[in-house]
C-alpha cells in the first residue's frame, strides 16, 4: 500500500498553535469596558464630551489599570477639565511632571515614535524573567522576582541602556 494513501484529512488539517498568553490589569467594570490590551480613538465635533469621557475612564472606569496615561490635546495645557487626570497622574502613579511629559499640546512624531519603541522595549523586557533567561517569560503585564520586583524605571533604564 502507498505510503501517501494512509494520509488522512484530518492529517492534513491546518492547526492552530496558541501564542504565549500574558494577563493585564482589567477593569472592574468587565464585560461593559474594552479589555486591556486595547487602543482607543475618539472622534466627535467639540463639545461633545470627549474630554470629560476620557478624563472618565481614566480616574474612574481604569483607575489602577495603567502605569502610564499620554495625552495628547491642544487643550490639555488651558483646558481644566484635565485636572482630574493631573492629579491622578502626579498622586497615584507617583509620575514627576518636572522629569516625564506626559501631557503634550501638539502632536509631534518623532516623540509619539521614541514614546512607541520605549513602550514596546519595557513590554519585551517585562516578559524576561530576571535572571536574563528567556526560557521562562512572565506571565503578565509585570514580572515579578521571589526576592523584589523590578521597578518601572528600573526596566526603563535597562531597557534604554541595552537600546543604546
Amino acid at each position: 500500500m502507498d505510503q501517501e494513501a494512509e494520509v488522512s484529512a484530518a492529517d492534513l488539517a491546518i492547526q492552530g498553535h496558541s501564542p504565549k498568553e500574558y494577563t493585564f490589569k482589567q477593569t472592574k467594570y468587565g464585560e461593559h469596558l474594552p479589555k486591556c490590551p486595547f487602543a482607543l480613538v475618539l472622534c466627535a465635533p467639540r463639545s461633545s464630551g470627549k474630554t470629560w469621557a476620557i478624563v472618565d475612564m481614566v480616574v474612574r472606569l481604569y483607575k489602577g489599570v495603567f502605569e502610564r496615561v499620554y495625552v495628547w490635546s491642544p487643550s490639555v495645557s488651558v483646558d481644566s477639565a484635565w485636572k482630574p487626570v493631573k492629579d491622578y497622574v502626579q498622586k497615584s502613579l507617583h509620575v514627576d511632571p518636572e522629569k516625564e511629559t506626559l501631557f503634550m499640546d501638539r502632536w509631534d512624531d518623532d516623540e509619539v515614535g521614541r514614546l512607541f519603541n520605549q513602550q514596546a522595549r519595557i513590554a519585551q523586557y517585562q516578559k524576561e524573567p530576571l535572571d536574563g533567561s528567556r526560557s521562562t517569560p512572565c506571565s503578565g503585564s509585570s514580572m515579578t522576582s521571589p526576592t523584589r520586583r523590578r521597578s518601572r524605571t528600573e526596566r526603563a533604564e535597562a531597557s534604554t541602556a541595552a537600546a543604546g
